[in-house]
């Protein structure tokens, strides 16, 4: 039985190891970055308090989605 276990969890962990399984960012990702980054910098750059709040406002939207 723990033979059994032992090698699942090695099947398991070569497998994901082979398939290389981990989080990469989308060219959209970083597109709306930089666009909120653009956003942010002509907000403080005129120090429009409205605008940055909205943005931060904007981002709990997308987070609670």
């Amino acid at each position: 039985m723990r033979r059994t276990i032992v090698a699942l969890f090695a099947v398991i962990i070569a497998s994901s190891v082979a398939f290389g399984l981990h989080a990469r960012a989308a060219s959209d990702d970083n597109a709306q970055v930089n666009a909120l980054y653009q956003q942010f910098t002509t907000a403080s750059r005129h120090k429009d308090l409205n605008g940055i709040m909205c943005l931060a406002r904007d981002q709990w939207r997308v987070a609670d989605r």
